[in-house]
């Protein structure tokens, strides 16, 4: 299969492999010197943390299976673990992509997480295959916004690697499994809200397995537009947030 001639659409339905996971979130947080990794952009003190938790078998096979493939740290203020990890793996580097916040993740709920997608800007090479890179997936929508801006240049995303997963997060679930799960649990009254909360733009590509999770724990379409539309209320007078209706 010519993965570089497949349309939007296609691709954003192709499996992505999930990798990595050498470790818990926890443990990484009790490791000497993450507070400075983490927060104060000690590439050194990364590497260090790294070499303790990477499984470098797995990494020398991750290195043979997608020698040609780009890597792309998720590039945030302060955070020197992408960038480390990358090094690390060894792989070409794309450090043209940078990652725009408008809140931190840390601090929002599971239903902010789904209002607050952050958004990128940078060079994209079409027809390249890339590798996304993090310290820690949890409900991984910072992997899905990236990757939707890195299909629509025109490239294509092979896999995502993290040194840690939350728990139910190691799964990226295609867009028409999203289509299927969302619509048989909540009919196409669903698909409607999630536009006009601007949430994933004009479609629902790429929400995550435990985003897709999370909403199924609603027992209706009503009750999740309550909450979305107290949040948003919240919100929008800070500027954060616009509502279609």
């Amino acid at each position: 299969m010519d993965i570089y001639s497949l349309t939007y659409e296609e691709k954003a339905n192709i499996y992505i492999e999930c990798l990595g996971g050498y470790t818990s979130i926890a443990y990484l947080k009790r490791c000497p010197e993450y507070m400075n990794a983490k927060k104060n952009g000690d590439i050194k003190a990364a590497g260090k943390i790294i070499e303790m938790c990477a499984d470098e078998q797995q990494i020398n096979l991750i290195r043979q299976k997608y020698s040609d493939a780009i890597l792309i740290p998720i590039i945030t203020k302060n955070n020197a673990f992408p960038v480390a990890f990358a090094d690390y793996i060894g792989l070409a580097v794309c450090m043209s992509v940078r990652c725009i916040q408008l809140k931190s993740r840390k601090d929002l709920s599971a239903i902010e997480r789904l209002l607050y997608k952050p958004y990128f800007y940078g060079y994209i090479a079409p027809n390249k295959s890339y590798i996304l890179v993090d310290d820690v997936m949890t409900q991984g929508g910072t992997f899905a916004s990236l990757i939707k801006f890195t299909i629509k240049a025109g490239a294509y995303v092979c896999a995502v690697i993290v040194l840690a997963y939350a728990r139910w997060s190691k799964k990226l679930t295609s867009a028409y499994k999203n289509s299927i799960i969302l619509t048989a649990h909540f009919g196409e009254e669903i698909l409607d809200l999630l536009k006009n909360f601007n949430i994933h733009d004009e479609d629902i590509n790429f929400f995550t397995h435990s985003e897709i999770s999370y909403l199924l724990k609603f027992s209706s379409v009503t009750n999740i537009r309550k909450k979305l539309a107290k949040i948003a209320q919240n919100r929008l007078r800070s500027g954060f947030l616009r509502v279609n209706g």
